[in-house]
């Protein structure tokens, strides 16, 4: 319930990034990466299409905003390479 599968997702500065979400949980989640601009809700079996342009390398937090779940360890990380 409380994780990211795969939880690092790698990408290149420039190159856009479509990610396609599931949420199988009981539960309503984010997919949410502050630093690009991404959030997105995801109701209880729900499908998104993420998409977004990394403007920067480093690696950059993944994670639920749902109260609680990234407590729970909900977390991952978005790599981005020059």
């Amino acid at each position: 319930e409380f994780k990211f599968e795969p939880a690092t997702i790698t990408a290149k500065v420039g190159q856009p990034v479509r990610v396609i979400v599931t949420n199988i949980g009981a539960l309503e989640h984010t997919f949410t990466v502050t630093d690009f601009g991404v959030d997105e809700k995801l109701a209880v079996g729900q499908t998104v299409t993420v998409e977004f342009m990394p403007t920067q390398s480093g690696t950059f937090e993944l994670v639920c905003t749902t109260p609680g779940h990234k407590e729970a360890g909900m977390v991952g990380t978005v790599t981005v390479t020059p």
